[in-house]
């Protein structure tokens, strides 16, 4: 599977986000492997999101009951490690994306 970003006008309902979309701030708007709607994209022009990146194959996005446990495993462990901080603040918020993104790659 393949990431491309592409201007939201090149985006199509049925497209997987690839890769998680955040705000200026460092916010998650959009995680990664969010099927795209028409909701989707208003909320993202809405947003002042011009471009997001989206999966390319010719195969299915898995999307498992696993993946999803796992990944909903990760975010748990992050906010237990992050309980006592600001989640608010844009730094933390920045280092709890890139803890994500990390441990999303060990996975």
């Amino acid at each position: 599977m393949m990431l491309t970003s592409r201007p939201l006008d090149e985006i199509q309902t049925g497209m997987v986000i690839g890769a998680d979309v955040y705000d200026p701030n460092g916010l998650v708007l959009l995680r990664a492997g969010t099927i795209v709607t028409e909701r989707t994209i208003r909320a993202l022009k809405c947003w002042g999101i011009a471009e997001a990146p989206v999966s390319i194959s010719g195969e299915t996005v898995p999307d498992t009951a696993e993946q999803h446990r796992s990944h909903q495993a990760l975010i748990a462990m992050l906010d237990a490690q992050f309980a006592l901080s600001n989640l608010g603040h844009p730094v933390i918020q920045a280092l709890y994306g890139l803890c994500l993104e990390r441990a999303q790659q060990q996975q």
